[in-house]
This record gives structure tokens, C-alpha cells and sequence, in this order.
């Protein structure tokens, strides 16, 4: 019941909302089945709109938690929307569990829950069917150990590279710590590594067209809330897999840091130019020390080489034409050069702000500027105008080209096995008598002559 002062309340409501016309007298208990009904209507109408309003806003935020990585937020956001809502709500939220199972780790209930979907093809990533990664991964680690360190967690074949594996957690536990002072930030939760011990396997999992693969030669990558990576054998001379496994936890970090809102070459100079300072000051307490001298980075030869020869011909490569990825530059030296540029970029940034540019600029980024804004205000250039200042710097380095110099390439094996395509290796020694050398030192190695293979 209500009272006479609530009810003449409701009718005002009522009134100047134009549900009821205003004669001059009411008949009280005929009005007040009127009021109480059009406001239950009206509560009912609104709540019904609200409903329908939350779940697509929910289903939104849930996007977008995934898209940036913020697993714990997407799990809080899928609890709150309706499990029993209407059949066609039941099936978006047995795709959305299945893709926040997957983005945590769980490929077992996330292909469980994933065989509930009426038609899981239906669930993309990029135009990626995101349910055949599922799928894919699911079957390549099924059974495979976990091994935990620190604040890493990885997974790997059985009896397979269990040496190499704890190399690399360590290895990645030490850049944990020195990344936490350098940045002011650390990841929630075990950072998932996964070692694949099939390159087709690998490329499933990362979704990348094998072209790109080819042109880039990528041996690692850093997509859905994880480091993959493969191992070194299935490489015909190996890789520098801990410098690889960093690189890709800087990406990681660049993810959670910016929340997915950095351009692809700003993540690839980011992580290539961290890499090398951590190689260089690893031994460092206090990153936040590091001398200014530091912070110029050390480029290898071949990207030396690289940059002064687009120098000279005028063939820098614009950063629009890194969008949406550098590994669809149309060489793997277009990629190579474009990797060597964004360093130097991220160079110019660090030694430009005295090493406090970057942090400042991520966290520009995570609050949702966009990339020109938040380098006006962290550098007090725009977009453009950085581009040329960057440019303009290459000019002024004194770059050296070295005759022959070419960027280094990586073979994969056809299977993963010590002796398989032994003579690629061979094969790639372009000049004749080189080639033969080469062989013979490798036999004389193999019978334990080493002094005889040196020469």
C-alpha cells in the first residue's frame, strides 16, 4: 500500500510524463490503480530495456577485456551476464567461456565447451577460425608436462628439451625482475611459455599464413595472453632462443601495459630495443640507474648495414607501411630494415626523455590516447613530426655499410631430429671451395679432430 503524500507523488510523475490526461477531479482508488499500473508498466518496459541493453554492452566489455588481455576483468564481466537468458544468449555464453578457457590456459574445457557451440566456425580472430587454433593447440600439448618457475609457467613435449626448458624460465625469471623496475609494472598470474616441438604446430597456433612465416622467420610470437616459441632443434643452426623468449615477454608486457592499443611497429621496436638493453645491463640492481650512454642501442652489423644502404637510397621505409603488419613487407630485408628502423625509434624516445619516455608513453596508450597525442605529450612531437626527427637521426649516425653483409636467415629442419637435412647447412655456402671446407671441417668436427677442422 501507499500512502496519500507517495501517491500524489506518483500521479505528478505520471501526469508530467504524459501518461494520464489532467481533468479536474479524480476518482482516488480508480487513480490509483491506474498510477500503480502504469508505473509497474513503465518499471517493466524500462528494466525489460535495460536487460536488453546489459547483456550486448557485457558481451561488449567481454571483447574487449579478451582483446586486451584482461582475463581477470572478462571473467568478473561473464559471471555478471544472465546464464539463464533466452537460448540464443545460452550459446554466445558457451563461446564466450570457451574463449576465456582458452585465453587462460584451459584448451581441455576450452574444447569441451567449444563442441557445445552450434557453430563454432563462427567464432573468429582476425578472420582466423579462432575454434580450429583451439582445436590445434589443444592436440599439440595434450598430455605435455607443466613446469613451473618463478612467475612463469611452461609447457613442452614429453622428454623433449626439459634442460633447454629450465634454461629458459630462468632466464626469463631474471628479465622479469629487471623489466618490474624498468617499467613499474608486472604481469598478474604465471606468464603461460609454450614450446613447440612442430613448426606446423606452431603456425597453427600462432594463426600466421605460412608466407609470413617464411619472410619474417619468426621462431617466436607472443598472441593470446602467451610466449610461444619453438625449439632450437627444429632450427638447422639453432637460434638465440633466450633472446627470443625475452623479446616476447616484452611484447606481453606491452599488451597488458597498453591494453592492445600500441601499432604493430611500435611492439616490434619496443621489444627489440628492450631485448638489447637487457642483454647489455642484465647484471643491473637498478635499471632505473642505467647511465645515459645505456640507452643507445646496439645495432648488429647487418642491420647497420641494412639502414645505410636505405640511407643512400633514399629507401626508408614509412611506418603506414608497417600497418598492419611488418611481416607483410614484401622481403624478408624489407622486414629485417623495418625491425632495424623501429629500434632506432624507440632509441630516439628513450635517449630523447633520458629513459623515462617509454613507461610514460605506455601508460599514455593504456588510458586509451591515441599513438600522436601521447607522443606530443611524453616527446613534444606528433606522429609525423617524430617520424621525421627519427628519420633525420639516421642521417646524423654515421651509418657503415659492410660489403657482403646480408641478414642473417633461419632454416627450419623437416622434422625436428638431429640428422635431418644435414647438408642444407652445406648447401646455403654459395661459393664452391667454401662450401667444401665447410663440409670437411664439419666431418673432421664430428670425429673429435678439432684441431684439424679449425683450419
Amino acid at each position: 500500500m501507499i500512502d496519500q503524500e507517495e501517491f500524489d507523488h506518483c500521479l505528478d510523475q505520471v501526469e508530467n510524463a504524459g501518461v494520464i490526461p489532467k481533468p479536474p477531479h479524480y476518482d482516488v482508488a480508480r487513480l490509483k490503480a491506474i498510477v500503480i499500473g502504469a508505473l509497474l508498466l513503465t518499471t517493466i518496459t524500462v528494466r525489460a530495456a535495460f536487460a536488453a541493453r546489459s547483456t550486448d554492452e557485457l558481451v561488449q566489455e567481454f571483447e574487449t577485456q579478451i582483446d586486451a588481455w584482461d582475463i581477470a576483468s572478462a571473467s568478473a564481466t561473464l559471471k555478471d551476464l544472465d546464464a539463464s537468458g533466452p537460448p540464443e544468449v545460452q550459446a554466445s555464453l558457451r563461446s564466450l567461456r570457451s574463449i576465456l578457457a582458452f585465453y587462460s590456459g584451459d584448451y581441455g574445457q576450452a574444447r569441451s565447451l567449444l563442441d557445445e557451440v552450434r557453430d563454432p566456425e563462427q567464432i573468429k580472430d582476425g578472420g582466423v577460425s579462432l575454434a580450429e587454433v583451439i582445436r590445434k593447440t589443444e592436440e599439440a600439448f595434450r598430455g605435455s608436462p607443466q613446469t613451473r618457475f618463478g612467475h612463469f609457467e611452461a609447457r613442452y613435449k614429453p622428454g623433449e628439451d626439459v634442460i633447454v626448458v629450465g634454461d629458459l624460465l630462468a632466464e626469463l625469471e631474471d628479465a622479469y625482475r629487471f623489466f618490474e623496475n624498468l617499467l613499474g609494472f608486472s604481469p598478474e598470474g604465471p606468464v603461460r611459455v609454450e614450446v613447440f616441438s612442430d613448426y606446423d604446430a606452431f603456425r597453427y597456433a600462432t594463426t600466421l599464413p605460412e608466407k609470413d612465416l617464411e619472410v619474417s622467420g619468426a621462431v617466436g610470437v607472443c598472441k593470446f595472453n602467451k610466449l610461444m616459441v619453438v625449439k632450437r632443434r627444429l632450427l638447422l643452426r639453432g637460434y638465440r632462443y633466450l633472446n627470443t623468449a625475452v623479446h616476447e615477454y616484452v611484447h606481453f608486457l606491452v599488451y597488458h601495459l597498453t591494453r592492445n592499443n600500441a601499432p604493430v611497429w611500435l611492439h616490434e621496436g619496443i621489444a627489440s630495443y628492450l631485448e638489447d638493453l637487457y642483454d647489455r645491463e642484465r647484471g643491473s640492481k637498478d635499471p632505473g640507474a642505467i647511465g645515459a650512454d645505456a640507452y643507445r642501442s646496439r645495432l648488429q652489423p647487418s642491420s647497420e648495414t641494412l639502414l645505410a644502404t636505405a640511407v643512400q637510397n633514399n629507401t626508408i621505409i614509412p611506418f603506414s607501411r608497417m600497418h598492419p603488419s611488418l611481416v607483410k613487407l614484401n622481403t624478408r630485408e624489407e622486414v629485417a630494415l623495418a625491425f632495424a628502423q623501429v629500434q632506432v625509434a624507440v632509441e630516439f624516445l628513450m635517449v630523447r626523455t633520458e629513459g623515462k619516455g617509454l613507461g610514460r608513453l605506455l601508460k599514455a596508450l593504456g588510458e586509451g590516447k591515441d599513438l600522436s597525442t601521447a607522443l606530443q605529450a611524453v616527446v613534444g612531437l606528433d606522429l609525423h613530426s617524430f617520424e621525421l626527427a627519427v628519420k633525420e637521426s639516421l642521417l646524423q649516425r654515421g651509418l657503415k655499410a659492410i660489403p657482403g653483409m646480408e641478414p642473417p636467415g633461419l632454416t627450419i629442419k623437416k622434422d625436428g631430429s638431429a640428422g635431418a637435412d644435414e647438408d642444407l647447412e652445406w648447401r646455403e655456402v654459395e661459393h664452391k671451395q667454401a662450401r667444401e671446407f665447410t663440409r670437411l671441417g664439419d666431418l673432421l668436427k664430428s670425429r673429435s679432430q678439432f684441431p684439424a677442422a679449425v683450419i
